[in-house]
């Protein structure tokens, strides 16, 4: 058998001689960057999931007050109008300045805020208008705290209205 008739590759027996590794420049090696382009950050929260919307409406907010049930455990109160035909949960706060600062306000909202929407895909969170109002131990209480003295809270708004 010729040459030309194998179908073997010819190979050489030699190894080749070791050479340099590549080098990269060291600008486009930094282990701490991402690789991909740098974009800045969205600015912002994320998309809502639609479950708990800021109640804003002057009429809703005052047939909550006068015509809603109530529900209070420890320092939370709840007042709740409802059900709602759309399905969604809509909210507002009441947290008067004798709860304290600024600081203490908002940091109770953001704690009541928080448990909400950790609440609402549970199905816990009723549909319709909520009117939460808090003290000044929620912005102090341990969280798990809060939590139970929120969930019975609504649960007593739920309550069936006995008639008198």
């Amino acid at each position: 058998m010729s040459e030309e008739e194998s179908s073997e590759a010819h190979l050489p027996a030699q190894r080749p001689t070791p050479c340099e590794a590549a080098r990269v420049p060291q600008a486009h090696v930094d282990p701490r960057r991402a690789s991909r382009d740098p974009q800045p950050p969205p600015q912002g929260p994320g998309p809502p999931v639609g479950l708990i919307a800021p109640l804003r409406d002057r009429r809703t907010l005052e047939a909550v007050r006068s015509q809603g049930q109530r529900g209070r455990s420890g320092p939370v109160s709840v007042r709740w109008l409802g059900p709602s035909p759309d399905g969604r949960c809509s909210v507002a706060f009441a947290i008067g300045r004798r709860t304290g600062s600024a600081v203490v306000r908002n940091r109770i909202r953001r704690r009541l805020r928080a448990l909400l929407d950790e609440l609402a895909p549970t199905g816990v969170v009723p549909t319709g208008a909520l009117l939460l109002s808090a003290g000044p131990a929620v912005a102090t209480a341990p969280f798990p705290t809060v939590r139970r003295d929120l969930l019975s809270a609504l649960a007593r708004a739920q309550r069936p209205v006995e008639p008198r």
